[in-house]
């Protein structure tokens, strides 16, 4: 058995030497010898492992709108409002400032005095006319005969052609009794002249229409018209009736 070797002895061949390098031995950094004049500096050499940087991209405006892309387009922030550039007085701008909002002022306008519906109508001439009516014969005890009505253009036809027409179309000329619709002249027969003159109801309308027979009623062909002679005109004024052909 081979004897122990005593501490401290080094191996046979003396201390081995340490493969790694001092702290202190650094690898000595390589000086660059100034440029020769005329000759261009040469470019940096990269470190290895590193990418060089990529070159900035472009942008593109997009086709057909004139506009940056919006995938690349830079972010730009809205300007902080200025305080000192608003309005002292709070007021809106002008862009929303609608007409109505303008403060009106107070003018003391008397209201337009209206009548009421009633009393429009009560002060119409055929309302009065109506009521006219309605008091003469209510003063008499009498019921109001069949009555024809119409305004005071149609009047002068009438007594221009000699004769009252009855319209082939529309409302029924005269009424069963008293007046059928409100107007400016009130008509109706002659007493006596029913010996001529007969109504019969409307098939279209409420109301009736004459016909008139020259000889008697019943007898011989009927006309559709009725002479002026057999015929009067009420006068509002004097509360009475008159021939509408003297």
């Amino acid at each position: 058995m081979p004897a122990a070797k005593p501490p401290g002895q080094a191996r046979a061949g003396g201390p081995r030497a340490s493969t790694k390098p001092s702290a202190e031995q650094k690898t000595p950094t390589r000086e660059l010898a100034p440029p020769t004049p005329g000759e261009q500096p040469r470019a940096p050499v990269q470190a290895p492992g590193k990418r060089p940087p990529l070159p900035a991209k472009r942008l593109r405006p997009s086709r057909g709108t004139g506009r940056t892309s919006a995938k690349h387009a830079v972010e730009q922030k809205a300007p902080a409002p200025n305080p000192g550039s608003l309005n002292a007085g709070g007021m809106r701008p002008t862009k929303f400032f609608k007409p109505g909002q303008a403060p009106k002022e107070d003018v003391d306008e008397a209201p337009t005095p209206q009548k009421p519906a009633a009393d429009a109508r009560a002060n119409s001439p055929g309302s009065s006319l109506a009521n006219v009516l309605s008091d003469y014969y209510g003063s008499l005890g009498e019921s109001q005969p069949p009555m024809h009505t119409t305004d005071r253009a149609s009047l002068l036809k009438i007594i221009d052609s000699g004769k009252l027409e009855t319209p082939r179309k529309g409302p029924a000329p005269w009424s069963f009794s008293g007046m059928l619709r409100k107007n400016d002249v009130a008509i109706r027969l002659k007493p006596g002249a029913d010996k001529f003159v007969e109504f019969v109801p409307s098939n279209e309308t409420f109301g009736q229409v004459p016909r008139f027979y020259p000889r008697t009623v019943g007898v011989g062909a009927f006309k559709t018209f009725i002479p002026a002679e057999h015929l009067e005109i009420f006068d509002a004024a004097a509360r009475e009736w008159l021939p509408l052909k003297p």
